[in-house]
């Protein structure tokens, strides 16, 4: 029952979220972060920005929240919660376009990777890949892996360059631009000293730059056979830190108390037990019972 006591306390509230002491005015040299969240029943975002010396507080710029539709009713959580971040920073647009960086803070663990390290090609659920294709054009990281994707930053703001250079006028000097990225692609890179083209093809191809005509024969080549062996220590290291909270599940077998997930809902809230287990190629199939387990 809604009382007078509520709506006072409604009211206070509606009042000191828009006082000067909680509201800002949007400055593109303070730090930005972008929080979200969803539930099964909408989706919500606070853009914040941490106000100068001795306050140093976070001060909300825009806030915004809405009900899910009929079909976004029916997402998993996981998409729930990228569908939240890509509305969030949607709506907050006007202030995030252009920024060289900025936060989005997520409750949501399993969001993490698929924001920060993630490539296109090794996200599987097709509707994950097709949010995350929505804010490529923003310098987007998360608190948990701030520096995750400082090498697609820098690489974004290495063609920005070559973009500004190239723009004349009103047009872009293509010839400019295309030698530009053909010197980038042969450009080495620091850490073991081979160009993106010579990764990819194994020989590096003929610039703008002067060199002599048997500086590109096979016997002159530097072996990429080694980059492996280079690059194996960084991909274990990471391996190992990204499966550190990892274990090995319980074998089910006949009699296990199991969870099930509602297909609407999205909630693990139907129980059973397992009566039998039918083993199918390549896949295994659990047969059990629908139980009632009351709390």
């Amino acid at each position: 029952m809604w009382s007078p006591v509520h709506e006072d306390s409604f009211k206070k509230a509606k009042r000191l979220l828009i006082s000067a002491p909680t509201l800002a005015y949007f400055d593109a040299n303070k730090e930005t972060r972008l929080h979200t969240d969803a539930s099964t029943v909408g989706l919500g975002f606070v853009l914040l920005q941490k106000s100068a010396e001795p306050e140093a507080e976070w001060k909300i710029v825009q806030a915004g929240s809405r009900f899910l539709s009929d079909v976004e009713g029916r997402y998993a959580v996981v998409e729930l919660e990228c569908l939240a971040v890509v509305w969030g920073i949607k709506k907050c647009s006007l202030f995030l376009s252009g920024l060289p960086h900025f936060t989005v803070v997520t409750d949501h663990s399993p969001l993490i990777p698929i924001l920060n390290t993630h490539r296109l090609d090794e996200i599987e659920n097709p509707r994950l890949q097709r949010l995350r294709t929505c804010i490529l054009s923003f310098n987007v990281s998360s608190p948990h892996y701030p520096q995750s994707n400082g090498k697609a930053e820098a690489t974004v703001k290495s063609m920005k360059k070559l973009i500004s250079s190239a723009w004349t006028g009103r047009s872009v000097n293509w010839n400019f631009l295309s030698h530009s990225l053909l010197q980038y692609r042969n450009t080495p890179c620091r850490k073991d000293s081979l160009s993106p083209t010579q990764k990819l093809f194994g020989h590096p191809v003929q610039d703008t730059l002067p060199a002599h005509r048997r500086s590109f024969d096979p016997e002159w080549q530097k072996p990429t056979s080694g980059i492996e062996d280079t690059t194996s220590p960084t991909h274990t290291k990471m391996e190992l830190a990204y499966n550190q909270h990892t274990h090995d599940l319980s074998e089910m077998h006949v009699g296990s108390h199991v969870a099930l997930q509602n297909p609407i809902s999205k909630l693990w809230d139907v129980y059973g037990v397992i009566t039998a287990i039918v083993y199918l190629d390549p896949k295994w199939q659990c047969v059990g019972e629908k139980q009632t387990i009351s709390t």
